[in-house]
């Protein structure tokens, strides 16, 4: 959150570097593509500057705009300055060209078109091509009026994939014959003034504004933040020489791209980071963090937009409801039969394999089974009459649980990609997946139900019913969250996102709801009842509102840093707690808290007549169990037990005080839970305590490091007093918790009931569905 247009290249030198915050910076050193990659990419981009550097005058120039506007028309206009009328653009088509730049002759620009087919069924594809860095003509037909050229759609498509600092020149064409309306430019002014960097009527046919337009867009290039950047200028000839490499072939193998690379001067342990920076530039498509993808390098984007064009506008594929046999293949990538003046190109069998991952990789296919793969964009548009959800009521124990997706604007194809996100959780592919809606089955737990469809296309309801209803929209609306994410970068990222998650108002007859992110905060400062948005007539606990509800998108990702920064924690716990279970050889609780009765610090001289409650925790899940407690007064037998047991007691008040409050708001602990976790915690500390300067620092106490929370060696089988041991299960009883043997170590443990009542699979699922395991 600076104003760093470069980094130091000594930068490089720092070969013990973990952690290097660069978000919302204006970088050109290193570039965006460099800097996405992470701190090694960062430190092997320098390195190489170090070596010789270069300065690199090229932009990337993307024609957007619906289909029949005169986009290629006008590109060939800019490039060749002739009129040409060629075929509707399949997906995608580059060119380059070279031009003086606008102020310093001695500087020569190389400009790179990318011309995008503007039909709806493409449009999910092209996404992934748009990038940050680019100059976008935004090229409407002067004829059109603002909906029906929609220009509006388009302009809030670049700023999802772009960001609002995109820069956009917006151009009306065959102004000839049709002299524009205002509308557009009103509409552009009114909702895209931090976008927009000019307005141009221009005709293809005449010429007429085209030396107009390419003054101001030599003007704009300049001003990209990516042009005239500094690169490594071994990155530099190695790109030369790989892109050369397309007018031989398509793809290459990675082997031969590495090798090439090396022979240019990249070195070794930076071509990984190379191959991903153009690939974030749109130069080549590689996948390295596949290891189906990471062997193939596609050099031609161009060549890879026509094979999913080629997929996605095949009828006979949409008339069989998006289902693909392979055999189908020949017909749509080989033996066509396209015009020449359509601009062919023929897939040969064995580019089939690897285009096809591609696809699944970027979200447009799936596979459904060996040599059949559905086409998700292509299913059928009516939702099926047949719907089993419709028929099946939800588990008596758990009523549905319903969210909203509210969206700003439109992201094309969502729906499709949402389908294909979760198609391991499909009822019937082949029934129930529709153009707006998709029916699903939990793979883990068969009898609960997901139902996801979109009302308009700006919304998306989520509902899940059954027994594990809520961990299922918590999967379901985190896979919709994380999506949005990838496919809306430019938004997402910001204050003020441009979708907000709502959870429906139970209240029967009301229409009313709740923000999701607002009931978070709400419970996090301790409310207990919140209002729905319909006159905030209805009050309903916040709690039940959550429930099945995932984090927002920021507070999960703070989760995720969270958990990393305690990467060691659960295996701590888990190492912990089983010296815990193997340290007591005998049938009482092994795992409970101690806390002061009186709530005072314990006095040592009235020492045995202070009275210490104690809170059992289950075995199982590694928690406090309410109503598990029972109050004793301290006597011999007991100071002597805790001066025995203190190491582990320690030991795990150590590892859940690292939880405490910090969980609270991820679904772990409420803020309640978290201060009942500390006082358990201080507690069992005041306690033992209290015992070691009554009795003394003695036997095993002398091997535990109280600091560390380490080195606890203490002697395995020991035998807890009968007394004791009977207090301790008493305890556990007043909490309903039942004794039982687990299958996963054979080992006894005391258990909630819930544990206790399911069998040992169940057991498993809920260890497994539990964040801290």
């Amino acid at each position: 959150n600076n104003q760093l247009a470069q980094l130091p290249d000594t930068i490089g030198q720092l070969t013990s570097l973990v952690g290097l915050e660069l978000e919302n910076n204006p970088l050109l050193i290193p570039p965006p593509e460099i800097v996405a990659e992470g701190v090694d990419a960062i430190r092997a981009y320098f390195q190489e500057l170090s070596k010789s550097a270069a300065t690199l005058y090229e932009a990337k120039i993307v024609l957007v705009g619906e289909g029949a506007v005169g986009k290629t028309t006008l590109k060939e206009r800019l490039i060749h300055n002739r009129f040409a009328t060629p075929q509707s653009t399949r997906g995608l088509e580059m060119e380059a060209t070279e031009r003086p730049h606008p102020t310093d002759n001695s500087i020569t620009m190389s400009l790179n078109f990318w011309d995008f087919g503007g039909q709806e069924d493409y449009r999910p594809a092209q996404q992934f091509f748009f990038s940050s860095g680019a100059l976008y003509l935004m090229v409407w037909h002067a004829r059109e009026e603002v909906n029906r050229c929609a220009v509006e759609s388009w302009m809030r498509l670049i700023r999802q994939r772009a960001g609002s600092d995109a820069r956009v020149l917006v151009v009306a064409t065959n102004t000839d014959q049709h002299p524009p309306s205002n509308s557009v430019r009103q509409l552009c002014k009114s909702k895209f003034s931090d976008m927009v960097v000019g307005f141009h009527e221009i005709d293809s046919k005449s010429g007429k504004g085209i030396n107009e337009l390419w003054t101001a867009l030599k003007g704009e290039v300049v001003q990209l933040e990516s042009f005239g950047a500094k690169h490594p200028k071994a990155w530099i000839e190695a790109r030369d020489a790989v892109l050369a490499k397309r007018d031989a072939s398509h793809q290459m193998p990675f082997s031969a791209f590495r090798q090439l690379a090396i022979e240019k001067g990249v070195a070794e342990d930076a071509v990984e980071h190379f191959a991903a920076m153009l690939t974030r530039q749109g130069r080549i498509v590689y996948h390295g963090d596949e290891t189906e993808l990471a062997s193939i390098v596609v050099l031609d984007p161009e060549w890879l937009m026509k094979a999913i064009g080629y997929v996605v506008t095949d009828e006979a594929t949409k008339n069989d409801n998006g289902i693909l046999p392979e055999r189908r293949l020949g017909d749509i990538w080989l033996n066509h039969g396209r015009a020449e003046d359509d601009n062919p190109i023929r897939y040969h069998r064995y580019h089939w394999n690897h285009l096809l991952k591609l696809m699944d990789r970027h979200d447009i296919v799936y596979r459904l089974k060996d040599q059949e793969w559905l086409v998700a964009q292509l299913v059928a548009l009516d939702r099926p009459g047949d719907l089993p959800w419709d028929g099946l009521s939800a588990d008596g124990n758990c009523s549905p649980i319903r969210a909203e997706c509210r969206l700003d604007d439109e992201i094309p194809g969502l729906m499709a990609l949402l389908t294909v996100r979760t198609h391991f959780d499909h009822f019937d592919f082949k029934r129930y997946c529709w153009r707006n809606g998709v029916l699903l089955r939990n793979r883990l737990h068969p009898e609960t139900l997901g139902l996801i469809e979109t009302d308009g296309p700006k919304c998306v309801r989520i509902t899940t019913k059954g027994t594990f209803a809520p961990s299922f929209m918590i999967q379901l609306a985190g896979a919709l969250e994380r999506l949005i994410h990838e496919m809306w970068p430019g938004g997402s990222a910001a204050e003020d996102k441009p979708y907000q998650f709502t959870v429906p108002c139970p209240t029967e007859g009301c229409h009313g709801y709740f923000y999701r992110d607002d009931l978070f905060r709400d419970a996090a400062d301790g409310d207990d009842k919140a209002r729905c948005s319909q006159g905030r007539r209805c009050r309903h606990d916040i709690h039940m509102l959550l429930n099945g509800q995932p984090a927002p998108y920021a507070m999960a990702h703070e989760f995720h840093e969270f958990r990393k920064e305690f990467a060691g924690f659960s295996e701590d716990m888990r190492v912990g707690i089983g010296n815990i279970l193997g340290y007591v050889s005998n049938e009482a609780p092994r795992i409970y808290s101690l806390k002061p009765v009186s709530g005072a610090i314990l006095d040592p001289r009235r020492f045995f007549k202070e009275h210490i409650q104690i809170q059992i925790w289950c075995e199982e899940l590694n928690r406090p169990v309410p109503d598990a407690v029972e109050t004793v007064a301290l006597d011999k037998d007991w100071v002597k037990h805790l001066r025995e047991i203190a190491p582990v007691l320690r030991h795990l008040a150590k590892l859940a005080a690292k939880v405490g409050a910090r969980t609270v708001g991820f679904d772990i602990l409420t803020k309640d839970e978290a201060e009942d976790l500390d006082a358990l915690c201080d507690g069992t500390n005041e306690v033992l305590d209290a015992v070691e300067n009554a009795i003394g620092e003695k036997g095993d106490r002398a091997v535990f490091d109280r600091d560390t929370g380490k080195s606890f060696a203490l002697g395995r089988g020991r035998h807890v007093d009968p007394a004791v041991a009977k207090v301790l299960c008493k305890a556990a009883k007043n909490g309903g918790m039942e004794r039982i043997q687990m299958d996963d170590d054979k080992r006894w443990r005391w258990v909630r009931r819930e544990v206790a009542d399911r069998n040992d699979r169940s057991v498993a699922k809920e260890k497994s569905e539990d964040p801290l395991q």
